[in-house]
């Protein structure tokens, strides 16, 4: 029986089994609800080196769970927001955060995903940990972190 009743995710239109266990993905990555959508920040540790775009090879485990939920969620838009570190320019930085979300959308629909996905570059403008230390030294974990990628799936 198809059910969203008791989902902490609000999935409807699956079977319990398909939603128990998309629901234990994106509890896996962290997922959470805001504003009627699903928002997924994807551990920026395994996704991009510095100044590229190419997903690292150790992205795969996460991005075949992210895979699998937008499978589950075929029917949900999916946005894909890139983010990059404060190295560099601000429009070099802006196209750079673009092409890595392109590259995440380009995998995915390789993967099999058909989910409507739309794809969107904030550059650096959206830090989520310092990219230099107090006394203003680079902070490499710090731009590793910003490294990322976001998604926002339903909601519109």
């Amino acid at each position: 029986m198809a059910s969203s009743a008791g989902s902490s995710f609000g999935l409807a239109g699956m079977d319990e089994k398909t939603r128990l266990k998309t629901e234990a993905l994106l509890s896996d990555l962290g997922a959470r609800t805001q504003g009627g959508a699903i928002r997924v920040d994807l551990p920026s540790d395994v996704l991009f080196d510095f100044d590229r775009a190419e997903i690292r090879a150790d992205a795969r485990p996460v991005l075949l769970k992210m895979s699998e939920i937008l499978k589950a969620m075929r029917a949900a838009s999916v946005e894909i927001v890139g983010h990059t570190d404060s190295m560099g320019t601000d429009d070099y930085n802006q196209r750079l955060s673009e092409r890595r979300a392109a590259s995440v959308k380009q995998w995915l629909a390789a993967s099999g995903v058909s989910a409507p996905m739309t794809v969107q570059g904030k550059g650096e403008s959206s830090p989520v940990a310092a990219n230099r230390h107090p006394d203003g030294s680079d902070d490499p974990e710090g731009r590793q972190k910003n490294r990322r990628v976001e998604f926002i799936v339903g909601g519109k």
